[in-house]
């Protein structure tokens, strides 16, 4: 890049790959950066993982940040977005950072499930269309934290739920004792038996003394 500086050549951006690469770390960082302080001001804990882009967020929520940049093969095609490479394919959402037609600034945003991606055959690329990202449309910062905080809410909600043990059935919990010292597990008749008859019991009546 700096012999072509030197001769005031500028190649295609699509040949500019270290300048690429650098922008688009830039705008990660610069995002990210804003994503978790606004976490921290509500009290929710995130560390960023810069060598994969990775996000953690306290609550067992993962966050894989991409940048989608546009290209073109000529003049005469219209412009399309990429996603370059993901680096990291486990996260349980990725949210993905569009540029403008010049990629001078950022157009908008989507959060999906990093398993939906639609990726090329060698899982290396990502093209963004309208037509398949629609649904998942972002169009402001402040609308990508609300759909982080909305999917960290239910990550929490499925670890509660995963965390309760489910209620064993009455029938095994009761038991007789007879004579003996040993005891028997009753049975569903032996159940309603035992029901009917503390329902026939007089119920004491209490009388307050004046």
């Amino acid at each position: 890049m700096r012999a072509y500086e030197l001769v005031g050549y500028r190649p295609e951006a699509r040949y500019r790959f270290l300048e690429v690469a650098a922008e688009i770390d830039r705008t990660i960082c610069s995002v990210v950066d804003d994503i978790i302080i606004n976490l921290r001001g509500r009290g929710v804990n995130a560390s960023f993982l810069h060598e994969l882009y990775f996000i953690t967020i306290s609550g067992g929520l993962t966050v894989s940040v991409a940048v989608a940049r546009a290209v073109s093969d000529g003049d005469t095609r219209s412009r399309r977005w990429e996603v370059r490479r993901l680096k990291y394919q486990r996260a349980e959402l990725t949210l993905l950072i569009r540029m403008d037609s010049g990629n001078s600034r950022i157009r908008d945003y989507f959060l999906l499930p990093t398993a939906t991606l639609p990726l090329t055959k060698d899982r290396k690329k990502l093209r963004v269309s309208d037509r398949l990202f629609t649904r998942m449309r972002l169009d402001s910062f402040e609308a990508v934290m609300a759909a982080l905080y909305g999917r960290l809410r239910m990550s929490r909600d499925e670890s509660r739920m995963t965390s309760v043990r489910p209620r064993s059935n009455q029938n095994e919990n009761v038991t007789i004792r007879d004579s003996g010292t040993q005891t028997r597990p009753a049975d569903a008749s032996t159940i309603k038996k035992s029901r009917a008859k503390r329902k026939d019991r007089p119920r004491p009546v209490l009388i307050e003394r004046r």
